[in-house]
């Protein structure tokens, strides 16, 4: 009987079975689209509602977080990559190597459907799209002629300088925070990044954002 009952919750609540972004969220991710404006300019923030990546990033998460382990153990292969994507960060994750286990936990909300409204700072241009509205721009998103004329549909709804957006469901300790983050604004023009941010003073602050992928 209970399991019913909570089966027909998740029926008609469709919302329960899935993450949601609190405000604390909000209020991170505010922050890094602003560090993201202080560095390039002014942007226009169109952001994807749902994201359910499922196993299409092959666990790099967890991946990172094994070769961090690795790193910390004084593997030479591994010192090349991070002391590239990592740069200044990397006396961070030997210092406080519970870094790790959060990365561990972000691999598994990566892969769990994540949802958003947009409850962002007020003084962000951003609009929130759904994912019929999203596939209406990229479902055919192969060959480059095909891309770009996606994008042209796109900034013509969404005039320059538009980025579509995406946000992971963030990993948190309750002193430290991490999530995956894309953007693009073209077919040449993508990121792929790991956003870091700690607690200091009970304020959380940005501190990194080390690129996976660019192009």
């Amino acid at each position: 009987m209970i399991v019913r009952l909570i089966i027909v919750i998740l029926i008609l609540f469709p919302c329960l079975a899935f993450a949601q972004a609190t405000t604390e969220d909000y209020g991170i991710y505010s922050q890094y689209l602003k560090e993201l404006q202080i560095e390039r300019g002014q942007i226009n923030f169109v952001i994807r509602k749902s994201t359910n990546y499922g196993g299409n990033y092959d666990d790099f998460a967890a991946n990172i977080a094994g070769d961090i382990r690795k790193f910390l153990k004084g593997d030479e292969e591994s010192r090349a990559y991070f002391e590239h994507v990592f740069q200044k960060f990397t006396p961070t994750l030997i210092k406080d190597t519970l870094w790790v286990s959060l990365l561990a936990e972000l691999n598994q909300k990566i892969k769990q459907k994540f949802e958003m409204e947009n409850n962002f700072s007020p003084d962000l241009n951003t609009v929130v799209i759904n994912t019929h509205i999203y596939k209406r721009y990229f479902r055919h998103f192969k060959g480059f002629k095909r891309i770009e004329k996606c994008w042209i549909h796109f900034h013509k709804k969404y005039p320059k300088p538009a980025a579509m957006v995406e946000f992971s469901e963030i990993a948190s300790d309750g002193q430290r925070a991490v999530f995956y983050f894309t953007m693009r604004c073209n077919p040449l023009c993508g990121e792929g990044d790991l956003v870091f941010f700690h607690k200091e003073n009970n304020e959380w602050k940005y501190l990194y954002s080390a690129p996976l992928w660019f192009n």
